[in-house]
């Protein structure tokens, strides 16, 4: 499924979630987001299923929400746990 940049920005109007989940998410966000574990989005990094979406070389992991989000629906990783 392709998510358009309409779709995506329409996923975070309202102002909870995006207050929740700013542009830029740490791997805690991320796993709430995806609903899987925390150990999960390390596995996933560490398998480079998420290097499209995460920042280079930053410490702590941090993720570009909407290419993460792009990510789960474009490669259906969230169906592999």
């Amino acid at each position: 499924m392709r998510l358009t940049a309409k779709d995506l920005s329409s996923l975070f109007d309202d102002p909870d979630w995006k207050t929740k989940f700013p542009p830029l998410i740490n791997v805690d966000q991320a796993a709430e987001l995806a609903a899987v574990k925390k150990n999960t989005i390390y596995d996933w990094s560490s398998q480079k299923l998420l290097d499209d979406c995460k920042t280079k070389n930053r410490r702590p992991l941090l993720f570009h929400r909407d290419r993460f989000v792009q990510i789960l629906f474009l490669r259906g990783i969230i169906n592999d746990n």
